[in-house]
């Protein structure tokens, strides 16, 4: 029995061969190795938030479709766009809300693990960001758009900015919320999410190579 909405993809259509690839079943002895990696990976993790848990003021989210909570929505075509529309957010928001899942996201847990508001998109409007926001945004990448472009692969890559068009967003937003960048890194944990999953992804569909 299917629990919950069927998920959908936020992304183009892959192409049949890297479906079929996707979809091939794992080696024997694979799946309880990176099981094991997991939770190997998980402890020190939990053990340190058990002993650092302290009183943080705002969080700050970075990354792609892992973490944009509707960034991409403010600012691209929302009916264009499959993460604006059902099922996606109708298991805990009851509504679409640009998160490329059917409820919250992991920066969304963290900041209720510290007991702080799930961060907004940062470009959205009227919204109050002295307690966090979340600049990631569907597509992102870690390099310029010209580096895609200059190999051959911009055909294939969203270009909605790299991780350095969110850092610019913050610097636009900073006067705003503090005095001093020390004062900010003092109070507010940062989290960034890996922006590299579709840099590699495209150039491997493209067989191409990026470094």
């Amino acid at each position: 029995m299917r629990v919950g909405p069927r998920r959908h993809s936020c992304l183009p259509p892959t192409p049949a061969a890297a479906m079929a690839v996707a979809h091939a079943p794992p080696r024997r002895g694979v799946l309880p190795l990176l099981l094991v990696a997991a939770l190997v990976a998980a402890l020190p993790a939990t053990c340190a938030a058990a002993r650092s848990k302290k009183s943080y003021t705002a969080i700050f989210s970075f990354g792609d479709s892992l973490s944009d909570a509707g960034n991409l929505i403010v600012n691209g075509t929302p009916k264009a766009l499959t993460t604006a529309r059902p099922p996606y957010g109708m298991t805990f928001f009851r509504k679409p809300t640009g998160r490329c899942s059917n409820g919250r996201l992991v920066v969304d847990f963290l900041a209720e693990h510290f007991g702080l508001p799930l961060p907004p998109p940062s470009q959205a409007k009227g919204k109050d960001f002295k307690k966090g926001a979340n600049f990631a945004i569907t597509g992102a990448t870690a390099l310029e758009y010209s580096f895609f472009k200059a190999h051959g692969i911009d055909q294939r890559i969203w270009n909605t900015g790299s991780i350095n068009t969110q850092i610019g967003w913050l610097q636009d937003m900073k006067p705003s919320l503090c005095k001093s960048e020390q004062g900010l890194l003092q109070q507010i944990p940062v989290r960034r999410r890996g922006v590299r999953g579709q840099r590699l992804q495209r150039a491997a569909l493209l067989r191409r190579p990026i470094f």
